[in-house]
């Protein structure tokens, strides 16, 4: 037998009733609150101090390692799956005109420039009209649509590069036009085969930049370095309670960048629920995947090999990308920090627990409206629908520096995480009790 609904969220809430005993001036509920506040905050300084985390890397492996010791220390025993990921050992990726020096990033897998990197015609083209053009023999800059991009999978990119290679490009710069106007990092599959020739990131304010110089219609390609394979790990833990069904709580920990309004908010509720889970006394598996830039593939691993049977589970809640970043204003080509967060976030549940939701979230921007799951969810949370586990709920957005090396400490605020701390227990009972 698993708890009750009550029994569910009182078991966390008990366990700091000694130090809600002493307090004169806080109640019960407000000490916890305060409690989680500050556990919240120094989980994301801690995760966010971890550096970058691409897939095996040591910001990766570090931050790993130390939500492996969290998890253990609340008594939860903990194993972990590994594998390989591709790795890009480019030493240098540039752009260079003139005077002028862009970074770009090699799209996986990487191909190598001749030593001195290829020089060619820089021909400039929107994303629509790349079929239109006769590019032989040139650098191909395809300015996408305006948009918070993540995935080099998605069809209009797929379509250019497509479009480009046919029409005799030589290689291709990706202009992802955002919000920003940084580079941003673009998601690949594990197993991508070559293109036929370089395809790299740039920034719009880069490309900018080279396009400023006197003698920008002539550019030169530099990569050099290789695409190789390293070892990565997902986390997963179990809480010590038995029963027939149980709950299984779930977030990515590795990306291109610091990451941490990306990730940080995810991980932060992940140690939190499975303290509850754990002082609950309730049936749960707790997983935080490494391998997300590679489509998902830490997270389609475990469904594959070691997760529950979609039998087995009573609730799958899945923390993915951005959900508490911060909101910024944009004006005049500058963005501005507001102290609320990004509203360009979404809720998805089961369609039995969209009552419930609304009136769980009915205060939070973006998440007051959830939506039924469907064909639109995101990231792992498509893959945990796609293998059969239909009472579930996730949390997915793209704020404004996703995907980008600016996604900092300045891109989540731990108020904007605490927040979802009561609608997120809440949904958890209900879904389970």
């Amino acid at each position: 037998m698993h708890p009750t609904k009550r029994q569910f969220v009182m078991g966390g809430i008990l366990s700091c009733a000694s130090i809600a005993a002493g307090a004169d001036a806080k109640s019960a509920s407000e000490t916890f609150a305060s409690k989680s506040s500050e556990g919240i905050a120094t989980d994301l300084s801690t995760y966010i101090g971890f550096g970058k985390k691409t897939s095996g890397g040591d910001g990766d492996n570090a931050s790993g390692v130390w939500i492996e010791n969290r998890l253990r220390k609340i008594g939860m025993s903990v194993e972990r799956q590994e594998f390989d990921v591709p790795h890009s050992s480019a030493t240098s990726a540039v752009l260079i005109c003139g005077d002028a020096r862009a970074t770009i990033e090699p799209v996986h897998p990487v191909v190598e420039t001749k030593s001195l990197g290829d020089e060619a015609k820089l021909a400039v083209v929107p994303a629509e009209f790349v079929g239109q053009r006769d590019l032989q023999g040139c650098i191909a800059a395809i300015v996408l649509p305006y948009r918070r991009w993540s995935t080099a999978s998605h069809p209009i990119i797929q379509q250019a590069i497509t479009a480009a290679f046919n029409g005799g490009a030589q290689s291709i710069l990706l202009v992802t036009t955002g919000p920003t106007g940084e580079r941003a990092s673009l998601n690949v599959g594990h197993d991508t085969a070559p293109y036929p020739g370089p395809v790299c990131v740039i920034g719009p304010n880069d490309l900018a930049r080279i396009l400023a110089q006197p003698n920008s219609a002539t550019a030169r390609l530099q990569i050099k370095g290789k695409s190789s394979n390293r070892k990565a790990f997902n986390v997963i833990a179990k809480t010590k309670a038995r029963g027939s069904r149980r709950i299984v709580v779930s977030s990515p920990r590795s990306g291109w960048g610091i990451c941490a309004g990306e990730r940080g908010p995810g991980i932060a509720l992940l140690l939190q629920t499975a303290s509850d889970l754990a002082k609950g006394n309730v049936p749960a598996t707790l997983l935080c995947t490494s391998g997300h830039e590679f489509e998902n593939y830490g997270g389609r691993l475990f469904l594959r090999d070691l997760a529950p049977t979609p039998h087995q589970v009573a609730f799958w809640l899945h923390l993915g990308a951005g959900f508490a970043a911060r909101d910024w204003h944009e004006t005049g080509g500058e963005l501005r920090p507001l102290p609320s967060a990004d509203p360009q976030r979404f809720l998805m549940v089961s369609a039995k627990l969209l009552p419930d939701a609304r009136q769980a979230f009915s205060r939070l921007a973006g998440l007051e409206q959830p939506y039924p799951l469907g064909p639109s969810a995101q990231g792992e949370l498509k893959e945990i629908l796609s293998a059969g586990y239909t009472n579930a709920a996730g949390m997915f957005g793209a704020h404004r520096f996703h995907h980008t090396e600016k996604d900092d400490e300045r891109c989540v605020d731990p108020e904007h995480v605490t927040q979802l701390v009561a609608p997120l227990r809440k949904l958890n009972a209900i879904a389970f009790g």
